[in-house]
């Protein structure tokens, strides 16, 4: 059997950060994994929190972003 390389990578990274929670989604067409700290996408100037079923949410402020199916986010800027 052949190591598929994105496992590899997984078991690479893992040990770096081992409190870091891993979140698996698996979205119709598409699967995504990320890693996090605190269940928020962080960048550096802004985070992404973010709603695995985010279109069947109210949104009268127009906050959400993004484009896929489901999945809807909050971009927060901060200051550089």
């Amino acid at each position: 059997m052949t190591e598929v390389p994105e496992l590899a990578t997984r078991d690479a990274d893992l040990p770096a950060v081992p409190l870091a929670r891993e979140l698996v989604y698996d979205m119709t067409y598409a699967g995504s994994v990320a890693y996090t700290l605190t269940g928020t996408a962080i960048y550096r100037n802004h985070l992404n929190p973010g709603f695995n079923r985010g279109t069947e949410l109210a949104d009268p402020a127009s906050m959400l972003e993004g484009t896929g199916c489901l999945v809807r986010h909050v971009r927060i800027a901060g200051s550089a």
